[in-house]
Formats: C-alpha cells, structure tokens, sequence
C-alpha cells in the first residue's frame, strides 16, 4: 500500500461505532478480501501518517490495541455525529479526516485528494453523491466542533442536516464525486451487499 505525507496538525478517524442492526454483526468484525474490516479501513488511514488517530466503537466491542486512541460514544444511539464529536474534541490538530467502516472501496488516494484540496481551499470538504453529502469520508476542520455539538443537543441529528449547516456557516465546502469516483462510496449494510 502506497504511502503518503500530510502536513502536521492532521488526525484520521475511523467510525466503527454504529449498531450493525441490518447486518446481524458488528461490521468492524467482518472479513472482506481477507482481513476484518476495522483492519482495512484503519490501515488506509495509517497510510496518511496523521499525527493522531482514532477508532470510535461501541463500549461492548473489543479490538487489538495499536497506535490509535479509542473512543466511545457517551451515549449509545446517538448516531456517527457523536463519534466526530468525539474525535473533535480530543484532536489537537486543525483537520479531521473520517472514514466509515462499511466503504470498503474507499482509497488512501482519494482521501489524500481530498485533503490536499481542503487546505488549499481553507476549508473542510465534503463530497456529495447524487444529492447526498457523503459525511463519512470527509475533511473536516476542528471549527465544526460547536455545530457538531449543537446538533447532538437536538433531536434531529442527521448527517445530512448538518452538513447542510456547516456548509451555509461556511465551514465546509462542496466536493463533486467524479463518475470514476463513485465506486468508493459503495456501502455494506446488509450480508446481501458483500
């Protein structure tokens, strides 16, 4: 797997946090080309050489220990906006970028684009998929701590809703997924999908 240099003050997490209902199983412990899931995806993140990592899972969940720092929700249900919120508040750097466990086909490439045009916009970005922000491989900046907040305050806490607030407060910025990117985005929720 290629390697590849970020400037410092970035960390990487990795959301294995959710219930898994439709799968039967915790995704993270699923086998895909191999390995588990949690493996794959925390070894793309590894590549970026981030300053700080981290795993979101949920309490009952054990994986290997490594050289990333895991966190849990405080509260169970609370949906992916808790994990970022998470990792928000416990990075010291200024970007964040997050990866979901169930987009297997995501590449380190991809997100080292990704990135590389976040700081040269100044801002986070987000890709959006046939009308949908893909809130779970993005970049984030740590400003989008205080929305992240607000909005596990309230009761809705869609992805969706809040993209569209950081982006309207200016704190992200739109990423178009190109037809040779929309692969990476496919998504495993179900035993069917594998």
């Amino acid at each position: 797997m290629p390697s590849f240099s970020f400037p410092r003050g970035l960390a990487a997490l990795l959301l294995a946090g959710g219930a898994s209902t439709r799968m039967g199983q915790p995704k993270a412990l699923l086998d895909y080309a191999g390995q588990p899931f949690w493996k794959m995806q925390m070894e793309k993140l590894q590549a970026l050489k981030p300053d700080e990592l981290f795993l979101s899972i949920p309490r009952e969940l054990s994986l290997p220990s490594g050289p990333w720092r895991v966190l849990h929700d405080e509260k169970a249900e609370l949906g992916p906006l808790s994990g970022l919120h998470a990792a928000l508040q416990a990075m010291t750097g200024e970007w964040l970028v997050v990866l979901a466990i169930d987009l297997p086909d995501m590449t380190t490439a991809f997100l080292q684009n990704l990135y590389d045009t976040a700081l040269a916009k100044r801002c986070g970005l987000i890709p959006r998929l046939d009308g949908f922000y893909e809130s779970l491989a993005a970049i984030y900046p740590r400003s989008v701590a205080g929305l992240c907040r607000e909005h596990l305050a309230s009761n809705d806490r869609s992805l969706q809703r809040f993209a569209r607030q950081a982006m309207a407060d200016g704190l992200l910025s739109l990423y178009p997924v190109t037809e040779e990117n929309r692969s990476l985005f496919r998504n495993i929720n179900r035993p069917v999908d594998l």
